[in-house]
């Protein structure tokens, strides 16, 4: 995402998709302004449970978590995943979805 200094006459910003400074005219910054997405990761545990009501088995624990990526595809959302499986050892990556921003609840 493309965020502009504040009182800046020079047109600068900062850009998370490419890590640097650049200038609200440049092709990069509209990459970056359009190129991040939200994603709902769905971690389940693998330690499981039986259901007493209905007796099948389900995930003790859930996880969710938001990562922005420039595309979501799978090989993109596993590859996102992996530098965060050791925080979340004993879980596996279940679903995913993308955010939806204009949700009413």
């Amino acid at each position: 995402m493309f965020k502009a200094y504040e009182g800046d006459t020079r047109s600068r910003g900062t850009c998370t998709l490419f890590d640097r400074v650049t200038r609200s005219h440049w092709p990069q910054t509209q990459d970056c302004r359009n190129g991040l997405q939200e994603v709902v990761l769905h971690l389940y545990s693998e330690e499981q449970e039986q259901d007493p009501d209905f007796g099948h088995f389900e995930p003790v624990q859930e996880i969710q978590l938001s990562l922005f990526l420039s595309e979501i595809t799978k090989q993109a959302v596993k590859k996102a995943f992996q530098t965060y499986q050791d925080m979340y050892q004993g879980f596996y990556l279940a679903y995913y979805h993308p955010c939806q921003q204009d949700a009413e609840f």
